[in-house]
């Protein structure tokens, strides 16, 4: 599991090409980063999932933390699932409705405005969060949007603290991720590596796999990484 951090480090760069390139380049060099958030004002290389490129503008938020591990791989993808409620618990707070898309986006209506990257390197787990916050401003708080820019790190950075704090407590996120589910009663298709699976999306289990309900001789079936498309509506 993850050790626990007393205080963050912040790391501010107007640009970098990437906030989760920069920790591993650190981690490379032999430093310790535990605890360490680093955040661009730009990045010229994001990056979220399967290589796919990440726009970062001016104007939205980029930051990355570490984390070190102790013995055993950390269970990363129910970390990720594990911020991406946070932030949206955190965002409520500002009466905006984000809503968790499995594995990995978070979602204003029908628009992605964020996402969340889990890696590991060399007993460190990086988790690194972009989120379109200009678009969050236009779109629900008009012209009395976010202040600055700042506003929206410090909101992930209260996820970041409160995931990490209750981790070795609340194994369990599924009753959470229900209530800001956006593939709930949705029809999908996951892509897993060579295989294909279709259904009604149903929620997460406890270690934060997606629960895919299909035909009668197929039943519910479980898939724990992969892409999602929505096809339609199921219920």
């Amino acid at each position: 599991m993850i050790n626990v951090v007393k205080e963050f480090v912040i790391q501010s760069f107007k640009t970098l090409d990437s906030t989760q390139d920069q920790l591993h380049r650190q981690i490379a060099q032999g430093q310790d980063v535990h605890g360490v958030i680093v955040v661009a004002g730009h990045q010229t290389a994001g990056r979220g999932r399967n290589g796919n490129v990440w726009q970062s503008p001016t104007g939205g938020s980029y930051q990355s933390v570490a984390f070190r591990c102790q013995k055993g791989k950390p269970r990363a993808g129910l970390i990720t699932i594990a911020i991406g409620v946070c932030i949206a618990e955190s965002m409520a707070v500002r009466n905006i409705p984000i809503k968790v898309k499995w594995p990995n986006d978070l979602y204003l209506g029908d628009l992605k405005i964020g996402g969340i990257l889990g890696e590991l390197s060399r007993g460190y787990l990086i988790l690194g969060v972009g989120i379109n916050a200009a678009q969050i401003s236009k779109s629900v708080l008009g012209e009395n949007g976010f202040r600055s820019v700042e506003e929206v790190h410090h909101l992930v950075r209260k996820a970041f603290r409160r995931t990490i704090n209750e981790l070795p407590t609340t194994g369990d996120y599924s009753r959470r991720f229900a209530e800001l589910d956006f593939l709930a009663g949705r029809t999908v298709v996951v892509k897993n590596r060579a295989e294909v699976f279709s259904g009604a999306a149903r929620g997460i289990d406890r270690d934060g796999c997606l629960k895919i309900e299909g035909n009668e001789t197929l039943g519910t079936q479980v898939v724990c990484s992969g892409s999602v498309e929505t096809i339609g509506i199921s219920d």
